[in-house]
C-alpha cells in the first residue's frame, strides 16, 4: 500500500514490535521519573506507579498506570489487555504498592474480568469513566453492561483492610468472594 503526501508517493512507515517496546520503555521510564520527583503533581492526580513482585520470577516490577479512586481503593483499567502481561499477576489477590500523589500505598490487587464477572465490573467501570470519560472509546458496547463485559480491571484495596477482613478481598459496595493470594506461580 502506498500513501500520497504533497504529491509524492511514499511507502507507509514500517513499525516493528521491538521499536514499539523500546518507545514504550523510554516513555514509561520518563513517566516513572516524573512521578518519583517533586514535580509529580503534574501527573499524579490520574497517573501512578504500581510495584509488585512477579509471581513466577519474584522480581520487583514497576510500571505506570492510570487509576481512578473507588471508595477506599483504586481501580485500574487494563487497556488493550492482550498486549500487556503485568495484570495477569493479579488473577488471584496479590500484594501491590501504588504510588499515588507522591506516596506509596500498600494494597492488594485483584483482576476483575468483565467477561467473567460483569456484575462486579460495572461499578468499577462507572468509577473509571467518571474520572476518564474518554476511555469509553476503547469499547464497542452501547450500554454500561456491554462496556463492562469488554473490560479488565485490577481493583486495589488497602492492604490493612484486606488483613483486617481475614484475608478476604472486597471492595467498598461490592461483594467479591473471599479470595486468598495464591502462592503458586502463573
Amino acid at each position: 500500500m502506498q500513501h500520497v503526501n504533497n504529491g509524492r508517493t511514499a511507502l507507509p512507515a514500517q513499525s516493528s514490535f521491538g521499536a514499539d517496546c523500546v518507545s514504550m520503555s523510554i516513555g514509561n521510564s520518563f513517566v516513572s521519573a516524573i512521578l518519583r520527583s517533586p514535580a509529580h503533581r503534574v501527573m499524579s492526580g490520574s497517573t501512578g506507579l504500581v510495584r509488585y513482585a512477579g509471581r513466577t520470577t519474584n522480581r520487583t516490577i514497576t510500571t505506570p498506570v492510570q487509576y481512578a479512586k473507588h471508595g477506599d481503593g483504586l481501580v485500574i483499567l487494563v487497556a488493550k489487555p492482550d498486549t500487556k502481561a503485568w495484570w495477569r499477576n493479579f488473577r488471584t489477590a496479590h500484594a501491590i504498592d501504588v504510588l499515588v500523589q507522591g506516596s506509596w500505598r500498600p494494597m492488594i490487587g485483584r483482576v476483575v474480568d468483565g467477561r467473567v464477572q460483569p456484575e462486579l465490573a460495572v461499578p468499577l467501570l462507572d468509577a473509571y469513566l467518571l474520572r476518564f470519560p474518554k476511555a469509553a472509546r476503547l469499547f464497542s458496547g452501547a450500554t454500561r453492561e456491554e462496556l463492562a463485559r469488554e473490560a479488565i480491571f485490577v481493583a486495589c484495596e488497602p492492604r490493612l483492610a484486606h488483613i483486617a477482613s481475614g484475608h478476604a478481598f472486597h471492595l467498598p459496595h461490592l461483594h467479591l468472594p473471599h479470595l486468598v493470594a495464591d502462592p503458586a506461580p502463573d
